[in-house]
């Protein structure tokens, strides 16, 4: 069965700051931004984030765990699930926060928008604003999702797990055994 995001969802924008938010040591916020992600979008590295104390007039709710964030700019927009935050955390304006309602789990719905099914639906109806793609509120709601009994969606996100760790290793290997290969090239040629 495919449902739309809006239905298996709530959706809403990240927090809008009137300014640039600026560290304060003593804030009672995080403020999670691009930046604090890593090259593969897989993690969030908490150590560098931005801590604030947000105005009470544009305070959205904090984050929580399994909440799906969807970067909403840029050239690869790309979903993902929360895991434990720092504290109180708030997400960055360019980011979509997705909260699966029961029957969705955070993690299979990060995947999803992450496969080149939903990445078509980005790419085909978002538009171009101030010279980078920008997907709107009504295009990631209108996505189709299909959504499978939550045993399956756990071991699809496993699966796809496995299959990221193998190809991670086996990239290590193949680098691995081209070292070797250079090592024992350079030891009968100096010989």
């Amino acid at each position: 069965m495919k449902l739309q995001t809006r239905e298996i969802a709530e959706i809403t924008t990240g927090y809008q700051a009137r300014k640039a938010v600026e560290h304060e040591e003593l804030g009672t916020h995080f403020l999670l931004q691009l930046r604090d992600f890593d090259e593969g979008r897989t993690q969030i590295n908490t150590g560098n984030m931005v801590r604030f104390t947000p105005s009470a007039s544009s305070h959205g709710e904090p984050l929580q765990v399994d909440d799906v964030l969807f970067l909403s700019r840029g050239q690869k927009n790309f979903g993902f699930a929360m895991p434990g935050l720092p504290g109180p955390t708030l997400a960055g304006p360019y980011f979509f926060v997705l909260r699966p309602k029961p029957s969705v789990s955070g993690p299979y719905l990060a995947w999803y928008l992450n496969q080149s099914a939903a990445q078509r639906h980005f790419k085909q109806l978002g538009t171009t604003g101030a010279h980078m793609p920008v997907v709107t509120r009504d295009v990631i709601e209108s996505l189709k999702v299909p959504v499978p009994n939550l045993a399956t969606q756990v071991k699809i996100v496993e699966l796809d797990a496995l299959a990221a760790t193998q190809a991670k290793l086996l990239n290590e290997l193949a680098k691995k055994k081209r070292a070797l290969v250079n090592a024992a090239c350079m030891h009968a040629a100096a010989h």
